[in-house]
């Protein structure tokens, strides 16, 4: 073929040869548009799949985070409960009725001596009797010590009586 205007003409070959080579190069192209939009539905469809499986997930997490909280609350309100049940226990076990008290007051004193009042507040106790002498007074103070529901018990003042010869003996101490 002759050269035309310095432009060698491509040969009807080589036409076919390039026509050909332009259609496989589009139906490459083309397949590979459909592979990249098969692979991109694919995961869109997994994506959507994860989204559906994380939702029930996050739904079944809220349910057991609701569960656990309420079993926390249940558990906390248990302990409180109990800490209350163990000091109201305590509190049987530990305070008797003042009756006991008072048996504990009769059995520390001497049958001698007599008792002039008593006063009990929330943890101390205040007593007062006649003695015969300072000595009794003492014992007093020893007898209620020995018992379990005194602690720290004190002769807080010794005086004589207007009428007789015995003391008016004042004895404070804590109850336990």
């Amino acid at each position: 073929m002759k050269q035309i205007n310095f432009i060698s003409p491509i040969s009807p070959n080589q036409q076919h040869q390039i026509h050909k080579w332009y259609i496989n190069s589009l139906i490459a192209l083309a397949t590979l548009l459909v592979s990249i939009g098969l692979v991109q539905i694919h995961q869109f469809k997994k994506l959507n799949t994860i989204k559906k499986q994380r939702e029930l997930l996050n739904k079944d997490n809220n349910e057991i985070t609701t569960f656990l909280d309420h079993h926390q609350s249940l558990k906390n309100k248990k302990e409180h409960l109990e800490n209350r049940s163990k000091n109201i226990a305590k509190i049987i076990q530990h305070r008797q009725l003042p009756f006991n008290y008072f048996v504990a007051l009769k059995r520390a004193l001497p049958n001698a001596q007599q008792i002039e009042s008593i006063t009990l507040a929330d943890d101390s106790i205040e007593l007062v009797a006649s003695c015969n002498d300072t000595q009794a007074a003492t014992k007093i103070v020893s007898s209620l010590l020995k018992t379990a529901y005194f602690q720290d018990v004190k002769i807080i003042s010794l005086h004589k009586h207007k009428h007789d010869q015995g003391l008016r003996t004042t004895i404070k101490g804590h109850i336990v």
